[in-house]
């Protein structure tokens, strides 16, 4: 997924939340500020593994079921670990949050995907995606047919193996809802609006992973072009 250089950790079980707070690591996107708290990610290896460490101070919210605020990364483990089996998420290795004098800190660990590469890299490198489609279909519907919506999918959060498997990655902003299509409808609304490269077409190559009832509402709903699911 990354060529991005990384610094070598001791063993990942022998190291404390503040150990992780306070690791050398190289940044592989910019980092998030956000009332005197902020986030990062970074790529580190160890034991000749890589991984993608996400570290924050004092990014948290609360929702009903956990009216207690939480790290936001508190929400994406448990997401995670909830679509664990479905074939979609990185691996999770390590969730750990610690809480001293009115400041939270927390780290999730999480397995590179190694060789993937974000359907942006795809484009921007002038590559068919057509083919991925649906793969990329049968991912968001797993995770849809749970009522969960994702929340940020656009194509640097879509991952795709040389043999075509795609993977979903930042369940920061994952919600459960009531109702699947309106999970559907929701990211495949933000999916299309932010994904210059997504003709119609593609779009029914996704919807082509979804029950025949529920594509056809779909469709009607983002106004695609009549055409046939198959």
């Amino acid at each position: 997924m990354s060529t991005t250089p990384s610094l070598e950790t001791p063993p990942l079980d022998t190291l404390s939340v503040s150990d992780f707070m306070a690791l050398d690591f190289i940044p592989v996107q910019a980092g998030n500020l956000r009332r005197g708290g902020f986030s990062e990610v970074g790529r580190i290896l160890s034991d000749g593994k890589a991984y993608f460490l996400k570290r924050q101070h004092n990014m948290t919210r609360r929702t009903f079921r956990h009216p207690r605020r939480h790290p936001t990364y508190f929400f994406e483990w448990k997401f995670i670990e909830r679509l664990a089996g479905t074939g979609v998420t990185p691996h999770c290795v390590l969730y750990a949050e610690q809480r001293q004098g009115g400041n939270v800190d927390a780290v999730l660990i999480t397995e590179e995907l190694s060789g993937y590469r974000s359907l942006n890299e795809y484009h921007d490198a002038g590559e068919d995606m057509t083919s991925l489609m649906p793969a990329l279909g049968r991912a968001l519907h797993a995770i849809h047919a749970r009522r969960i919506r994702h929340g940020s999918v656009h194509g640097e959060h879509i991952l795709a193996s040389p043999d075509g498997d795609v993977r979903l990655i930042d369940f920061e902003r994952c919600r459960r809802h009531w109702s699947a299509v309106r999970c559907a409808l929701a990211d495949l609304k933000q999916l299309r609006k932010r994904s210059a490269w997504l003709g119609d077409s593609m779009m029914w190559q996704i919807l082509s992973a979804y029950p025949d009832s529920m594509a056809t509402r779909l469709a009607t709903e983002l106004n695609l072009p009549e055409t046939s699911v198959s």
